[in-house]
């Protein structure tokens, strides 16, 4: 039987709470990373329970799986942004909303050396046929980089 019981209102681990009360005494990389910017409530892995609280879900930290205090920091962060997250290392999987409304962004983006294709606010059936497109070109024509943002999180 189970006997896992979530802390959403508070540090689940003693040690990390005198970590972020001390501000990271023994580890000037976390100091500075807090300093940054770079804090929980903007790393990919972060699933947040309320407004200040939530689960650490990057297994390569070392504060996995505790209730951490959203502008905790670790040397594991991951930028996403303050938005939605998706639990990935994966940039292009990254939200590009940031927390945003995204609700009439719809983008593609091809790149390669000195070439840069953008097209933007496209209507759901252009954009899904964009997409397919861009995908054929990307192959074709051996783009490095393509992406795609549509609203909702959704991908083609």
């Amino acid at each position: 039987m189970n006997k896992n019981k979530i802390v959403a209102n508070d540090w689940s681990n003693l040690g990390s709470r005198l970590m972020y009360q001390k501000q990271w005494p023994d580890d000037p990389a976390c100091q500075a990373k807090y300093e940054a910017g770079e804090q929980c409530g903007g790393c990919s892995f972060f699933a947040p329970f309320n407004a200040d609280w939530g689960l650490c879900c990057n297994d390569k930290s070392r504060h996995h799986l505790e209730t951490v205090f959203e502008h905790f920091t670790c040397p594991a962060y991951v930028n996403e942004g303050w938005g939605p997250h998706s639990f990935t290392e994966r940039q292009e999987m990254h939200c590009r909303c940031g927390g945003g409304s995204v609700e009439s962004e719809r983008v593609i983006e091809l790149e390669s050396g000195d070439l840069h294709y953008k097209l933007t606010r496209l209507h759901d059936e252009e954009y899904i046929e964009s997409c397919n497109n861009s995908i054929a070109i990307k192959k074709d024509f051996e783009f490095q980089k393509a992406r795609f943002v549509f609203p909702f999180h959704s991908r083609p």
